[in-house]
């Protein structure tokens, strides 16, 4: 997990305009990302996030049925890029078959 939240900030820094710290900037009071193109930035965060993952120690199995069952009983309500991620997971949970 570690590894895959290190790629997708340099994917960020790659894909926004940068503040003063060299960190990705935000706008809308810190809701959205500054993106510089989203196309690209779309096409590239999809191909990160369908890229196979292997969860090694630790009970995976456990983990990934807690973060199903939040996602599926998430109260909250997403609007653009958070609604598309979160559909997509949802879906993802509900087809594993238990």
């Amino acid at each position: 997990m570690k590894d895959f939240a290190e790629q997708e900030q340099e994917l960020l820094k790659e894909h926004c305009y940068l503040d003063e710290e060299d960190k990705p900037r935000t706008i809308e009071n810190g809701t959205k990302w500054d993106i510089k193109d989203l196309d690209a930035f779309s096409k590239d965060r999809t191909d990160l996030y369908e890229e196979e993952r292997v969860f090694e120690g630790g009970d995976a199995q456990g983990m990934l049925k807690t973060v199903k069952d939040v996602l599926l009983n998430c109260d909250k309500e997403f609007s653009g890029q958070e609604a598309v991620i979160y559909d997509y997971l949802c879906e993802q949970f509900e087809g594993d078959g238990e």
